[in-house]
């Protein structure tokens, strides 16, 4: 995407949340799926392991200091 157009300071600072955002979003649709077609979860459940994986690994980093020098 930066080699297009670079990210504000303010994106620049909201990108981890909607990293975290979007990685629960997997894992709570991709179990909602599961459960609505367990003969079909080997596909619809094969993010969730990484999703969940990477989710904590975020949460327990330190957070990134942000660019615009606002407040956490």
């Amino acid at each position: 995407y930066v080699g297009v157009r670079d990210l504000t300071d303010d994106e620049a600072d909201l990108l981890p949340d909607l990293v975290v955002t979007r990685l629960c979003q997997r894992v709570v649709i991709g179990s909602w799926l599961v459960q609505a077609d367990p003969g079909n979860a080997h596909y619809t459940g094969r993010g969730i392991r990484w999703s969940t994986a990477a989710l904590r690994a975020l949460l327990r980093a330190p957070r990134p200091m942000p660019v615009s020098g606002g407040e956490v």
